[in-house]
C-alpha cells in the first residue's frame, strides 16, 4: 500500500481526540454535520423509550 501524498488535517489529530476529529470532520466532510445531527436526535429519542412498556408490546 502506498502512502498518500495529500495532507489532510483530520489525519493529524492528537491521540484520543475523538471530539476534535468529529469537529474537524463536521467542517470538512460534505454532509457529515447533518449526519451527526440526525444521529444525535436518534440517540435522544431512544433514551426516552420505556423498556418495560416496549417489552410488553412484543409479548402479544
Amino acid at each position: 500500500m502506498s502512502k498518500s501524498t495529500k495532507n489532510y488535517s483530520w489525519l493529524n489529530t492528537k491521540p484520543n481526540s475523538a471530539k476534535t476529529l468529529i469537529e474537524k470532520a463536521k467542517s470538512e466532510a460534505p454532509g457529515f454535520r447533518q449526519h451527526v445531527a440526525k444521529f444525535e436526535e436518534q440517540v435522544k429519542g431512544s433514551s426516552r423509550i420505556n423498556a418495560p412498556a416496549t417489552s410488553r408490546g412484543r409479548m402479544g
